[in-house]
């Protein structure tokens, strides 16, 4: 059995000649331009950026920071307390 090869119907277009139609007013369209993809790199480190200086506005973050400066205050003057102490200890002795 002969298979029959499918032709493809090519649908040409003629140009008139001769009588115009008459011309309506039509809306130009904008064309559309493709948007240019930015380096996500810079941005993402921005973003960033912001975010953490929001964090170090935000209430929360001042109690937290807050609660950092105390502990490292009441750490270094509980060395040196202790410091002392061992220096007066050492004087002590001798």
């Amino acid at each position: 059995m002969k298979r029959r090869r499918k032709r493809r119907r090519r649908r040409r277009r003629r140009r008139k000649r001769g009588r115009r139609r008459r011309r309506m007013r039509r809306r130009r369209r904008r064309k559309k331009r493709k948007k240019k993809r930015r380096k996500i790199k810079s941005t993402k480190r921005k973003k960033k950026r912001r975010k953490r200086k929001r964090k170090w506005r935000s209430n929360s973050s001042r109690r937290m920071r807050q609660r950092l400066i105390h502990r490292f205050e009441n750490a270094a003057v509980s060395s040196l307390e202790s410091s002392l102490a061992h220096q007066v200890t050492a004087l002590g002795r001798r």
